[in-house]
């Protein structure tokens, strides 16, 4: 099995700064995390300022990790919004290993 890795050369030094920063912000806002079959969901707020963080995140993270596949499940008056990141075995031990 070969595990992917993250190209952050796909970024400048503008936006490897703005990535681990919106890491960093949706990491504390996070309220959940759970396992799913290809890779883990993670549950948010569902204010619009972390649900446009998300969009960014997102944006920035298919650069650099161009094997995720990504779900952003935004339910009308839930109060939380989920962001499924997959892509099969591989994807699911790379984040494993991230979540440490």
């Amino acid at each position: 099995m070969r595990i992917p890795a993250c190209d952050l050369s796909a970024f400048d030094a503008a936006e490897r700064v703005r990535h681990s920063a919106l890491r960093d912000e949706l990491r504390a806002r996070r309220l959940d995390v759970r396992e799913v079959a290809d890779g883990y969901a993670f549950s948010y707020p569902a204010d619009s300022e972390t649900i446009l963080k998300l969009a960014e995140f997102v944006a920035l993270e298919r650069r650099c990790c161009p094997f995720f596949d990504f779900v952003l499940d935004i339910t009308a008056g839930a109060a939380q919004v989920s962001l499924t990141i997959g892509g099969g075995s591989e994807v699911k031990e790379f984040l494993r290993a991230q979540q440490r």
